[in-house]
C-alpha cells in the first residue's frame, strides 16, 4: 500500500494494539462486578416467595433462537410487596426449549419457594445465590477474547514488522 505522494506506507498499523488492551480491560471490569456481586450476594436474606408466572419464551429465530424464563414470583419486605423476575445474579438464555423447560418445572405457578433479596435494595432478588454472576461470565469472556484476540493481534504485528522491514 502506498501513501499518497506514492511512497510504501512503513506505519505500523495501530488497530492490532487494540486487540491487546480489549481483553485485560474486559477482565478487570468482569473482576470488579464479580466482587460488587459477591458483596451483595453476602448481605442478602431469605424470605419466602409464591410462584406467580412460569414459561417460556423465545427470541431470534433459525439457528440463532435462544430460550429464555419468564418467571414472576413475589415476596413481601417489611409489609411491602414486590415482584422477582430473577433466578440468579446473571440472566441465563438457553440454545433449546426443552433445557429451559426442564429448568422451569421446577417453579410452577403457584409453588411457595425461597428467595433472597437485598435489604438495601429489597426489589433485588434471586432465587439461588449459586449460579455465575455478570461478573464470572464477563472474565470468561475476557479469557476466550485473549485466547482468540492476541494470537491475531501477534500475528498482524509480526507480519507489519517484516514488511517494514525488509
Amino acid at each position: 500500500m502506498e501513501t499518497a505522494e506514492g511512497k510504501p506506507n512503513t506505519a505500523m498499523p495501530r488497530w492490532p494494539y487494540i486487540l491487546l488492551v480489549v481483553p485485560p480491560l474486559l477482565f478487570l471490569l468482569g473482576y470488579f462486578l464479580h466482587r460488587s456481586e459477591a458483596q451483595v450476594l453476602d448481605r442478602m436474606q431469605a424470605a419466602p416467595a409464591t410462584v406467580e408466572k412460569s414459561e417460556v419464551y423465545s427470541s431470534g429465530h433459525g439457528e440463532s433462537t435462544t430460550y429464555h424464563l419468564d418467571l414472576e414470583y413475589e415476596y413481601s419486605v417489611a409489609d411491602r410487596r414486590y415482584i422477582g423476575r430473577k433466578i440468579g445474579m446473571a440472566n441465563i438464555m438457553y440454545d433449546s426449549k426443552e433445557k429451559a423447560m426442564e429448568i422451569l418445572k421446577q417453579y410452577p405457578v403457584g409453588k411457595e419457594i425461597q428467595i433472597f433479596y437485598d435489604p438495601e435494595e429489597p426489589e433485588l432478588a434471586v432465587i439461588t445465590r449459586e449460579e455465575p454472576g455478570n461478573g464470572l461470565m464477563t472474565m470468561t469472556l475476557a479469557g476466550l477474547l485473549l485466547v482468540i484476540l492476541w494470537p491475531v493481534a501477534f500475528i498482524v504485528l509480526r507480519y507489519a514488522r517484516k514488511r517494514i522491514s525488509g
